[in-house]
């Protein structure tokens, strides 16, 4: 069944961003290091949803340019964590996008969330003649042996980062924060979730739009950004790069993309003299 699709354009590129896979979870308890259990399940319920039940979306964005076509991460592909999940390919072609015509993907960190799609459920590479961008300070730390052996053993990470990331070590392109990736799309560094992290920014003809990646999982973390997972391991430079960016998202009036924010996962962040607010998009 074909996923939700939402197309846009930022300038002269076209773009869609795309659910891949959903499901739910409870953070009533314990999502905030910064706030109590009460003020979480209080902002949550006045968005109407329930906090027991809070919606936890995987969305890619596909971009087109003059010169590429690419992908920002690549989801978890057809994986248990979605009974109705499909391979990516399957979702791309479902939105007449050719798989073979990806030429890029920008990997924001090593979340196996963000890259599981990248393989198929044969074990075949999904995006054939794609190449991968990531953080050099990412791929050091998330492929390190001694971190990987002292992983905890529920931890999915260390299975996708042997079986899919470590063979991909050919086709990855090593980028710093702040680099231009492509023409017209930015690395900015974003620490906290993981180390590395990379929020993405793509620019054109004026207008903009900042793909946060996990900086924020939930709109309310943009009206609260001080408002830190309790799994973030970089606590403090979380909260500073959700700062960061949530400033100059709503000074520069950049679109704002969550990854697993409701579908569309697109707004605008407005700031008045209350603080920042989310204007969500709606598809």
């Amino acid at each position: 069944m074909p996923r939700p699709a939402y197309r846009f354009n930022v300038g002269e590129l076209e773009c869609v961003v795309f659910q891949t896979a959903a499901t739910t979870f409870d953070v009533s308890h314990g999502f905030s290091t910064n706030a109590s259990p009460e003020e979480v399940a209080a902002v949550i319920r006045a968005e109407g949803r329930d906090p027991e039940e809070y919606p936890f979306i995987i969305n890619l964005l596909y971009v087109k340019t003059p010169e590429h076509q690419f992908l920002v991460d690549a989801g978890v592909g057809k994986s248990p964590f979605d009974a109705e999940s499909d391979e990516l390919a399957n979702d791309l072609q479902s939105l007449g996008i050719d798989p073979n015509a990806i030429d890029s993907v920008i990997l924001t960190h090593a979340h196996w969330d963000h890259y599981a799609g990248l393989h198929n459920s044969a074990g075949e590479i999904a995006l054939p003649n794609a190449r991968y961008f990531m953080n050099k300070t990412e791929w050091d730390h998330c492929t390190a042996e001694e971190n990987l052996a002292s992983a905890h053993e529920k931890d999915p990470n260390p299975p996708y980062i042997r079986s899919i990331l470590l063979p991909l070590r050919e086709h990855i392109h090593f980028i710093e924060p702040e680099a231009e990736i492509l023409p017209g799309i930015y690395a900015l560094a974003a620490p906290g979730h993981t180390v590395g992290m990379i929020a993405v920014l793509i620019t054109s003809n004026g207008e903009g739009l900042l793909h946060v990646a996990d900086v924020t999982h939930h709109p309310f973390q943009v009206e609260h950004p001080d408002w830190t997972l309790g799994f973030d391991p970089l606590q403090e430079e979380s909260g500073q790069t959700r700062h960061r960016l949530v400033e100059r998202a709503a000074r520069e009036n950049l679109l704002w993309l969550g990854y697993h924010f409701p579908f569309p996962a697109i707004g605008h962040v407005e700031k008045d003299a209350d603080g920042f607010h989310w204007q969500p998009i709606t598809a």
